[in-house]
């Protein structure tokens, strides 16, 4: 699923049966590139790091809508 993901956010390149990660060629074919992760586990928190962020909600300022004033008593 994290390759899959990966993917489709364009973390992970796809070129014909390869997987890539960056410079790294994790392996031909999907299973070859899960085998590569779960051998690399630093490279597979990356690629997992990497996803949690594309898929987080961008928010453009830390303070909860409709909350304005809110302190004023």
């Amino acid at each position: 699923m994290l390759i899959d993901l990966g993917s489709e956010l364009n973390v992970v390149d796809k070129s014909g049966a390869w997987y890539s990660y960056g410079d790294l060629r994790m392996g031909q074919g999907k299973e070859n590139a899960r085998q590569f992760l779960v051998d690399n586990p630093d490279v597979a928190d990356e690629v997992d790091g990497q996803v949690r962020a594309a898929l987080a909600p961008k928010s453009e300022s830390s303070s909860v809508p409709g909350d304005e004033g809110a302190d004023a008593d």
